[in-house]
């Protein structure tokens, strides 16, 4: 897969998870406990975005899963807040550290 992402062969593990750093990620569906918990393990807190997957996910659902990532232990408020209001802000302006 290297070359076909015009990357050096075989692709040293620390660049892999720098690249994996750089990415954003949204937390549609059901990221707790097991996915989020991995996730914050390799990603950038600042690139992970507060997703709902509305119209697909049905209303009740939506809710049930955003009580998840409102009351999980993985996260604090500080990060709560990055991941619903203040990373999508840095994205839209083009990622963090923009003016």
């Amino acid at each position: 897969m290297a070359p076909m992402l015009e990357l050096p062969a075989p692709v040293p593990r620390g660049h892999v998870l720098t690249l994996l750093r750089r990415l954003y990620y949204d937390l549609a569906g059901a990221p707790v406990p097991r996915q989020l918990g991995a996730l914050l393990q390799i990603a950038d807190p600042d690139r992970l975005l507060y997703g709902s997957d509305a119209p697909f996910t049905p209303p009740p659902a939506v809710a049930f899963l955003l009580a998840q990532l409102e009351q999980t232990d993985l996260l604090d408020d500080a990060a709560r807040e990055s991941i619903f209001c203040r990373n999508a802000a840095s994205f839209l302006r083009g990622g963090p550290g923009s003016a």
